[in-house]
């Protein structure tokens, strides 16, 4: 019985963490939302989602490791603000704070880093597409 229990529990947290995904740019997201759409108990959602540190540090995580993922491969700057109000957070700082616990660097920095990155790989890239002279240049006849 506890075997099934785990795999009902872990067909269950893929199919919320879905529904998370999903709904990640919606503020209300939460606990009282995820019941309702998944017909759950309260009690039953914050069991599948204890072993990650509850329901709210779940939605949380998920909408972090999101803008992680968003800020890592920008080629171009983007307003936090807009990251934030996109991904549920209740404004720049909140993100930014919650951002920097999580991962110990600012999203700021990470963009900046991301930026610079791809305007680096832009421009070897262009330096390799510049066709590569093979022969000496003659000189003109005087």
């Amino acid at each position: 019985w506890e075997v099934e229990r785990k795999d009902l529990d872990l067909s269950l947290v893929k199919q919320i963490n879905r529904f998370i995904d999903l709904h990640l740019p919606d503020s209300d997201l939460s606990a009282k939302t995820i019941c309702a759409n998944f017909k759950l108990s309260r009690s039953t959602l914050y069991r599948v989602c204890e072993p990650f540190g509850g329901v709210a540090q779940h939605l949380k995580l998920r909408r972090l490791a999101r803008t992680h993922l968003i800020l890592s491969t920008a080629t171009q700057r983007v307003q936090m603000s807009r990251i934030a109000d996109e991904h549920g957070f209740n404004g720049a700082s909140q993100f930014s704070r919650a951002f920097r616990e999580q991962y110990g660097y600012s999203p700021s920095e990470l963009l900046r880093d991301s930026v610079n990155a791809s305007a680096a790989t832009s421009q070897s890239c262009a330096m390799m597409a510049q066709p590569v002279r093979t022969t000496k240049p003659t000189a003109s006849p005087a």
